[in-house]
């Protein structure tokens, strides 16, 4: 064989050859393998996988997972949680009838005009507080609404001394007054006395004093020193000191 037909041969074979490479490579494609493409993949793509999104995973997003978002959870929010025996903080534990505080003082009402459940002009008569408690050391918040007034429950502000009014653990009653016009020879808040100051007389479940009216009242007195006479200083038990 001569050179020419030599070399013709060769490039023969390595056309054959390179046609069987390519036959090869284009049976085993990668971009139709089995599993499909990882967009459609078993178990779907990472925003529609078993159990959903992680916005809608199972229990719920955060705001809506199992006992509801902080602000509605398991016992209500903090403003509205289990409320505590006697009123909320800002009344703390009632006393004999009394509050231990609340919120503050409102300007004096005009003496002898305002009384809760009276009558009031909505709009012109403005928040204004009445003095209450043996001594006039508490005092009553007093708003008028749709022409009513409404006065909350005596109040006690907090850190003054109410030693004087602490009930002892059986209260004696009074002594008798022959000037009671019922005869029933109770004594009358705001009139003399001669008892030993600072010593609650009176009784929690039966009438035990008057008031200026000549009521017959339920709760206890003091006999209070004054700058001439000593005075009864009378409260129903609603409106004693906390004790």
């Amino acid at each position: 064989m001569n050179r020419i037909s030599r070399i013709g041969t060769q490039l023969g074979m390595f056309v054959v050859v390179g046609a069987l490479a390519i036959g090869c490579s284009s049976s085993s494609g990668t971009t139709s393998g089995t599993g499909g493409a990882a967009s459609s993949g078993t178990g779907g793509t990472a925003s529609s996988g078993t159990g959903g999104a992680a916005s809608s995973g199972t229990g719920g997003s955060a705001s809506t997972g199992t006992g509801g978002a902080a602000s509605s959870g398991t016992g209500g929010s903090a403003s509205t949680g289990t409320g505590g025996a006697g009123g909320s903080a800002s009344t703390g534990t009632g006393g004999a009838g009394g509050s231990a505080g609340s919120t503050a003082m409102y300007a004096a009402c005009p003496s002898g005009v305002v009384k809760d459940k009276g009558a009031c002009v909505s709009g012109t008569d403005a928040m204004c507080s009445n003095t209450c408690g043996p001594s006039k050391t508490g005092y009553k918040n007093c708003t008028c609404n749709t022409d009513v007034w409404g006065c909350d429950a005596c109040t006690f502000p907090m850190g003054a001394d109410y030693s004087c009014y602490k009930l002892p653990a059986t209260v004696p009653a009074c002594p008798a007054d022959a000037t009671d016009p019922a005869g029933t020879n109770l004594v009358q808040n705001g009139s003399a006395c001669t008892a030993a100051a600072c010593m609650p007389c009176g009784s929690g479940t039966l009438s035990a004093y008057r008031d200026s009216s000549n009521t017959a009242k339920v709760g206890y007195c003091v006999c209070v020193a004054g700058a001439s006479s000593s005075k009864w200083s009378c409260a129903s038990t609603k409106e004693w000191p906390t004790q």
